[in-house]
């Protein structure tokens, strides 16, 4: 499997890069515009554009490629309204077409519409494990006045499929709203996150209420703060889960790509970072061998996962079975029926076939339709 790593790092804002992602952005609107409901394909675009963008725009001969692509991505991704392209739109470079890096990561040199630019690097000592692996198209985005580089970083990773037969812990998390998360082990996370919110839209509120200038820069201010306060939560988080596992275990979460459509309204469901947390504990997983699942979410909430009944109540976060009479936690008790889910479906002491078919993943969905084969992670730096 392939796990791929993003490094954002702050270069030297030099004005011939500022003024190749302006040219980029012409480009790239000129092309979508030739290609919008006429042409449907890359290599009809590549032909149409291709040299008309070279003689047009002076874009080095990758840089016109990638443009090329990236106007097939972006009629791809909106067929019925035309993209418009941003003042300065991101620049792909391609390792070793064009961009390169100098020494042991010394320097940065880039094409631009004036020859090469060379940049000094100056990388943080966090991301020097990554160095060593290879390096594939990354970005140059310009953000708040400043050029950051987004390095993108990929390896092999191998986990064996079929470790956890050998005495490996298969671990269910349910993801909440009270709880962000809680384990199958009896581990409980985030239980304060919504208290937290609340205080945050009660301040909000009372802010807008004033309706000044200056309240509406606070909001904002504010907002961008809580947001960095969840992705830390979030991370934190998932690293005190994924380090209560080993190599060779399994980590099995719900499928919840499409509640925000099928669950009953709540506001709460809209404001959940539910996909982020999945992200992080993904490549925290991969990064150490350990294997992650979604299954199907249904009844995880309903089931006793002490004897499968359906017959329970709720009772201000408490689970009760009207069955057996077993209670406990509600969410304690979805998270054990998702780890549930898995044993079920795979059989655990029967045969290996019924977990994968014909097709194995590291990151896989069962009854879901959802089928993943490669995790992301993305880290910041601005210095």
């Amino acid at each position: 499997m392939k796990s791929t790593v993003t490094a954002k790092v702050k270069i030297r804002k030099d004005e011939r890069l500022v003024k190749t992602m302006r040219v980029y952005s012409k480009a790239l609107q000129f092309c979508i515009d030739r290609a919008w409901n006429n042409l449907y394909t890359r290599k009809s675009i590549h032909d149409e554009c291709y040299y008309k963008i070279r003689e047009k725009f002076g874009l080095q001969a990758q840089l016109a490629v990638c443009v090329i692509s990236q106007t097939h991505e972006m009629l791809k991704n909106s067929p019925k309204n035309k993209p418009k392209v941003k003042k300065f739109a991101t620049i792909r470079y391609n390792f070793s077409r064009s961009a390169t890096i100098k020494g042991e990561w010394e320097k940065l040199s880039l094409a631009s519409t004036d020859g090469r630019v060379k940049v000094e690097l100056n990388i943080p000592g966090c991301y020097e494990e990554y160095l060593d692996r290879n390096v594939r198209e990354s970005n140059l985005i310009l953000k708040n006045d400043m050029l950051f580089f987004c390095f993108t970083f990929t390896k092999e990773v191998d986990i064996n499929p079929f470790s956890f037969c050998d005495g490996g812990k298969i671990r269910g998390v349910d993801l909440g709203i009270n709880k962000i998360a809680v384990t199958s082990d009896e581990n409980f996370y985030g239980t304060n996150a919504k208290e937290k919110r609340i205080k945050w839209e009660e301040l909000r509120a009372e802010l807008q209420r004033k309706g000044t200038h200056a309240s509406h820069k606070r909001i904002k201010s504010m907002g961008k703060r809580f947001n960095r306060y969840m992705t830390w939560m979030n991370h934190n988080i998932s690293k005190k889960i994924i380090d209560k596992l080993d190599e060779g275990d399994v980590l099995v979460m719900e499928d919840l790509t499409n509640i925000r459509k099928t669950a009953k309204y709540n506001e709460w469901v809209h404001k959940w970072a539910f996909r982020q947390l999945q992200n992080f504990l993904e490549y925290k997983a991969v990064e150490k061998g350990i294997r992650v699942v979604y299954v199907n979410p249904e009844n995880t909430s309903k089931k006793c996962s002490k004897c499968g009944s359906l017959d329970t109540e709720r009772h201000g976060g408490f689970f009760e079975c009207n069955n057996c009479g077993f209670s406990l936690d509600a969410d304690l008790n979805a998270s054990r029926n998702i780890a549930h889910s898995y044993t079920e479906t795979i059989g655990r002491a029967g045969s290996r076939r019924s977990a994968y078919g014909s097709r194995v993943y590291e990151v896989e969905t069962f009854n879901t339709g959802r089928i993943e084969t490669e995790t992301t992670r993305k880290l910041h730096a601005s210095f």
